[in-house]
Formats: C-alpha cells, structure tokens, sequence
C-alpha cells in the first residue's frame, strides 16, 4: 500500500507537463485518473484517527469552490451541470487533502515533476533549434499527428510552447522550474525557453519569484551568477512588454477581450440580479459564464457567443466566478504560505504562481494545486536547500516503506511517529 500511494504522488508530478498525450494515449490517462482517485478513497479504508486529518488551508477553497456550484444553478440548470460535470478533479483533490502529507509524499511529488520538467525543457530546446534554423515548428506537426488540428499554432508569431499547444503552461513551467534546479548552466536555459515561449504571464511569475528570492539571498556566494541571471532575467522579461500588440490593449483580437477582464467586473456586478452572485460568484468553473449572462455589450460577448469557458486570468476570473469571498481566500492562501512556509525555495514558486495568476488561469490546474498542497504544509521538513528534494536520493528510497503512512495500517505504533502539526 505504501508503494502505491509512493507511486501515485510520483506519477502525478511526472504527468505534469503530459497534457497532450493522455488525451491521447487513454492508457496513459486512465492510470493517472487512478492514481488520484486512489489517493482520493483512501479515507474509505483508513480507520478513523484525527491524527491522520489535516486543517490545510486549501479545504476552505473546495468548500467556496462548491458553494459557489450550488450558486451557478441560478443562471440555468444546463450551466449547473456543465460546470458540476467538470468539477470532478476538484472533489478527487478535496479528498486528497483531507490527509495530513508527509516528506516522502512530498520528494515523490517533486521528484516526478522535476523529471516531467526537463523532459519538457529538452523538447523545447529541439523545438527552438529547428524554428530558429528552419523556421519549422515540430510542435505544430506533432500536434497534428496526434489529432489536435483546432489548436492555434504560436510558431508563426516565432514562439515555443514545449509539450503543449499554448506556451502559457510552459511558461509556468519555467517559472516554477528556475527554483528547482540547482545549475546555474540550466536556470539560463530556462531564461531563454521562457523568452522565446512568450508567455509574459510566466515571465511576470519569474519576475516576482527572482525579486523575492535574490533579496533575501543576495548575502550567499556566486554573487556574480546571481547577479547575471537577475539582470538577464529581467532584460529578457521587460523587452516582451515592448510589445504591447500582444496581450492587453494593443491591436491584437484578444487585447480588447482581455482588457474587459478587468475593466467590466463592476458592470458585471451592477448586472447580478441578487448581492449573492457578487459575493460568492455562481461560476466556479466557468468564469467566463458571467460575461455571458450578464448580457452586456462587449467584445468579450461579441468573440465568445456561450457559457462554458474560462476567462484568461486567475485574478479576475476568481474574483468574478467565485466572488468576492473566493477572491479574499484565493489572497488568504499565499499570504499563509508566504507567512509560515519556512523553505525560500517554495516560496519564490508559490509567489510566480500568483502572479502569473494576472495573466493565464492557473489555480484550478491539478498540478499546481499539488504544489500548494505541498506548501501549506508547513511543518515538512524541505530544508533550504537549492533544489527542494535531491532526485537521487529519493530514486533510491521510492521502494522502501514509509512509516509515517504505515499507521494507517498499523495503529499501534506510537503517535510521536505521526506528523500533527498541521
């Protein structure tokens, strides 16, 4: 059972960057559908034992998550259902984090992530080399080949996007991924997949995990390297808002759109028929049902004729699907972490992941619920160290049982074996 549950955290992390192939390779999705829905039912074999439970901070967002579901039934019982039908990943994570985590839960998690990741990074490398020297996208061709011909190709505007269709995950990917590695050699290799990504929502996530992180560790040595990557850093982050035809404003079909993101939200609320959608959202999935049912006359409504998508942006897409009780916890949740998280490490990735939030929806994404699973933890014992779990030292230990989740099972053995500090 150990091995299981080792391996499920594992196999998470590792099918981080894998979106594409188990749409495709069903075997592949069916085993990582297991392996959540395993960590999920574990509370069906477990004998009731407070010690095992956790109080995390994460709790509080599925019980807003599902209250803001039973709200969303006041638009139309066809949008009730479609985001109730698509919420199932956040009950399996629900349940998952009912358990108190461990350090071995913790390193599996990572260990499989950081393997997904430099599998993602070495792709990447190949598909800048041949775009840069054959103007050819071998992404736009492996999508192809794979049957996904609706998604856009971002190599005609001279960008990668790893192993994805949209450069905005691996742009979080590199965000997170710069404080995860101890080479100074790959965080400049990862600067430069992040410029040529073009994902300025990454690249603001960076931002904000390098001014953390230098200023409070500027003091150790290799000043010089630390030095270069904050100043290449920041030049290769600042020239992408040279550009403004991109993103907000700008002549761009989403630059209006993604304007009234913002700019529409107290005109959305003038339309909400009670103070209860104001508050609490009524679209936990589907944030951008608001604009739709609001009925308003924007480009948003005029690019985008139904209810059942997601608006571009943690921030406002929250604050309006969740409402302003969603919003102030969403806030409540990095604020704890930056509080008590003791690792700088986590901290920095949490902060990129917040501020990448400005720019792209990232907070229902598994993998970073994951991550802030893990970093509300407070009282795992992370350590301090560069790169957060040594892949080695937990490749070796991913067979030996761990006793922590051998009390499950065990209950005799002495509660000062139990991690309660939660």
């Amino acid at each position: 059972m150990n091995k299981l549950i080792n391996f499920s955290f594992f196999f998470i992390g590792l099918n981080s960057c894998f979106f594409i192939f188990r749409e495709v390779f069903f075997p592949l999705k069916i085993v990582y559908t297991a392996c959540l829905f395993f960590l999920a039912i574990r509370i069906l074999f477990i004998p009731w034992n407070k010690s095992f439970y956790s109080k995390n901070i994460l709790l509080g967002k599925f019980a807003i998550y599902f209250i803001s579901l039973v709200v969303s039934i006041s638009y139309s019982a066809s949008f009730f259902f479609n985001n109730l039908s698509t919420s199932y990943s956040i009950l399996f994570l629900a349940c998952i984090f009912l358990f108190k985590t461990n350090n071995n839960e913790f390193k599996y998690f990572f260990y499989g992530y950081k393997i997904s990741l430099i599998i993602n990074f070495i792709y990447a490398g190949f598909e800048l080399l041949f775009l840069l020297s054959y103007n050819i996208s071998i992404t736009s061709i492996l999508i192809g080949l794979l049957g996904f011909h609706d998604r856009q190709d971002v190599s005609i505007y001279g960008r990668i996007a790893g192993l994805m269709w949209d450069p905005y995950l691996l742009g979080i990917f590199c965000a997170t991924g710069f404080f995860l590695f101890k080479s100074n050699a790959l965080r400049l290799y990862i600067l430069v997949l992040l410029y040529y990504s073009g994902s300025r929502s990454g690249q603001i996530g960076l931002l904000a995990g390098l001014v953390y992180y230098y200023s409070i560790n500027f003091k150790y040595k290799s000043k010089l390297v630390k030095s270069s990557c904050i100043v290449i850093g920041v030049f290769l982050i600042a020239s992408q808002f040279i550009d403004f035809k991109r993103g907000f404003g700008g002549t761009s079909k989403d630059g209006d759109r993604r304007l009234e993101y913002v700019t529409y939200i107290p005109q959305i609320w003038d339309t909400d028929e009670t103070f209860i959608n104001t508050i609490i959202g009524g679209a936990p999935m589907y944030s951008g049902g608001r604009f739709w049912y609001s009925n308003l006359n924007s480009a948003t409504n005029r690019t985008i004729k139904r209810d059942d998508w997601i608006i571009e942006s943690d921030w406002s897409g929250i604050l309006l699907g969740r409402g302003i009780i969603g919003f102030l916890y969403y806030l409540l949740i990095y604020i704890m972490i930056i509080a008590n998280q003791k690792d700088r490490n986590i901290k920095a990735i949490c902060l990129c992941i917040f501020f990448a939030g400005i720019g792209y929806n990232y907070d229902l994404a598994i993998f970073i619920n994951f991550i802030l699973y893990f970093a509300s933890s407070y009282y795992l014992n992370t350590g301090d160290s560069p790169t957060i779990c040594n892949i080695s030292s937990v490749k070796n230990k991913l067979a030996r049982p761990d006793p922590v989740l051998s009390t499950y099972y065990h209950l005799r053995t002495s509660k000062s074996n139990l991690i309660s500090n939660d």
